[in-house]
């Protein structure tokens, strides 16, 4: 998984180990990292979603005998709910991970059931509404992670730049949550910020 180029400096606090197993850690997975509140380390990329525990891997791959199993393999993105689900993005749905039950469901923002459709999640805020790219209407969407309902918040293709076309290219744009409880779309280049944009949906008692 790393290489352990730093594992040679001297007095070194930090001890590397490098994974070159296939079983453990299959090719086309080093696109993206995410350390969850259990302590898991996840693994995405074109080979499905890899559940790692420092010895051992999980394996989750889309199979077309498993209505449980993820939408596709093409894995963009994941966040974590409060219940400590995993909300993963793919090529072709939104897919919900249900630790209790280790299984997947797959939904379609902005879209009717089952029509393939490219997301990727980047926050939960304190209302349990997931904000996301969703392929649907080319833009960004609030996704009701209760009620399974979606909305749009405003059509931007600038949130695609923000996925970089292999894992050795940077992306133009970055994603953060802002105060206002939604999120600030950043451009730069060089590390150096370029603009701030700032998307939030209006709440009813506002």
């Amino acid at each position: 998984l790393m290489q352990g180029a730093f594992a040679q400096a001297p007095h070194s606090p930090f001890i590397f180990t490098h994974i070159d197993d296939p079983k453990k850690i299959p090719a086309n997975s080093g696109w993206g990292l995410y350390k969850d509140r259990e302590g898991f380390l996840w693994i995405w990329g074109l080979s499905g979603l890899i559940q790692f525990d420092g010895s051992e891997a999980h394996v989750f791959r889309s199979s077309d005998n498993d209505t449980t199993s993820l939408k596709d393999n093409g894995v963009t993105r994941i966040v974590q709910d409060r219940s400590n689900n995993l909300w993963v993005g793919s090529f072709e749905a939104l897919n919900f991970f249900e630790r209790k039950k280790g299984n997947f469901k797959k939904f379609y923002p902005g879209r009717n059931k089952d029509t393939a459709t490219f997301t990727m999640p980047y926050h939960i805020d304190n209302n349990d509404q997931l904000w996301l790219f969703s392929s649907a209407e080319q833009g960004l969407y609030v996704f009701d992670i209760h009620r399974h309902t979606s909305q749009l918040v405003c059509k931007t293709q600038e949130l695609l730049k923000f996925y970089p076309g292999s894992p050795y290219t940077q992306p133009e744009f970055a994603i953060t949550p802002n105060l206002s409880g939604g999120l600030t779309l950043l451009k730069f280049k060089n590390y150096k910020v370029l603009s701030r944009r700032n998307f939030f949906i209006k709440n009813d008692d506002n």
